[in-house]
């Protein structure tokens, strides 16, 4: 039983494809207004098992308008969840126009907690929301905190965990001492409160073997923390951001364009803006075993020559307190 997860580069938002084992696909957010999937979903008309939105905000719910003018007898399900005032345009547009849908055969489910968005047949291998829960989402005092935990198990363990944008200490609370294979986020690499005692022992709990950043060149945030990517990585965790930022390296971060040229490699279309850095990542799962692209080692010989990839600086100090 095969599946190919796909972290898409977007830009500063996230986007997801999981092709299950009869072809059809799951989509995990869309990335903003623009996101590539779209042009992706154009061209190849995938069948839809379903769309999940983590989130309202644009960067994660941007696109499914677009997607849904596109093929919307292509796709089943669309699981979201209401994260503010019902009369927030952010919330409202995306809901109404799903409702639309919905009067013509989709199928509109709350993002909730025990929702298994698809399953085997014989139960070992599942994708399944741990967050939130109906008086979580209802109760929550930002749209962050009540947004969707999504994990891929297989082989009665956590393999993926698609975090939202929620803090670590919540992860780790939703989902355990997982140790998953692959981490996406949380939060574009800037989590509440990384530098928190709290989020610290979190993440060592938690303890991906992976994480995957989904970051936009020109974000104002910050994205990602430098405190975070240096916990990861001495820690023993490799990270991957999918665009570069000023942080790593200011003059090449400006000039656009790619520095590995992933999306080509693997077929697909790139983002609009930004300098992607990994770009997309795609891993394979079949059974216990999962594949890399085989890209790492090619991408890592690419920002060696930037000379300050923070991902790099860090992965020495962990290589330096291990001699």
């Amino acid at each position: 039983m095969s599946f190919e997860i796909t972290l898409w580069d977007v830009g500063q938002g996230d986007c997801s494809t999981i092709r299950l084992p009869n072809g059809e696909y799951v989509i995990i957010d869309t990335g903003a207004i623009g996101s590539p999937v779209v042009d992706w979903i154009d061209r190849f008309r995938p069948m839809i098992h379903a769309i999940v939105l983590t989130h309202n905000d644009s960067d994660h719910a941007g696109s499914l308008a677009s997607i849904l003018d596109l093929c919307p007898e292509r796709i089943r399900t669309v699981y979201m969840l209401r994260d503010r005032d019902s009369n927030d345009p952010k919330f409202a547009n995306l809901f109404r126009l799903a409702c639309e849908r919905e009067k013509k055969g989709l199928r509109l489910l709350r993002l909730e907690v025990g929702a298994y968005i698809w399953r085997s047949g014989t139960g070992d291998t599942e994708l399944y929301v741990r967050h939130p829960s109906m008086s979580g989402n209802e109760n929550a005092s930002t749209p962050n905190n009540t947004s969707g935990i999504i994990t891929l198990s297989a082989g009665g363990r956590i393999r993926f965990i698609w975090a939202g944008d929620c803090s670590v200490p919540r992860v780790r609370r939703c989902c355990g001492a997982a140790q998953p294979d692959v981490l996406i986020g949380p939060h574009h690499g800037g989590p509440r409160r990384a530098q928190d005692l709290s989020s610290i022992r979190a993440l060592q709990e938690l303890s991906p073997k992976n994480v995957y950043i989904s970051v936009g060149t020109g974000n104002g945030h910050g994205h990602p923390y430098p405190a975070y990517i240096k916990q990861l990585e001495i820690s023993g965790c490799d990270v991957r951001c999918s665009q570069l930022t000023p942080q790593c390296c200011e003059k090449r971060s400006a000039a656009g364009g790619a520095i590995f040229p992933s999306h080509m490699l693997l077929g697909l279309p790139p983002p609009r803006r930004g300098t992607s850095c990994r770009g997309p990542t795609r891993y394979v799962l079949d059974g216990d075993a999962l594949a890399t692209d085989q890209l790492d080692s090619l991408h890592q010989e690419k920002i060696t020559q930037l000379g300050n990839a923070m991902c790099l600086n860090f992965r020495r100090l962990r290589t330096d307190k291990s001699a």
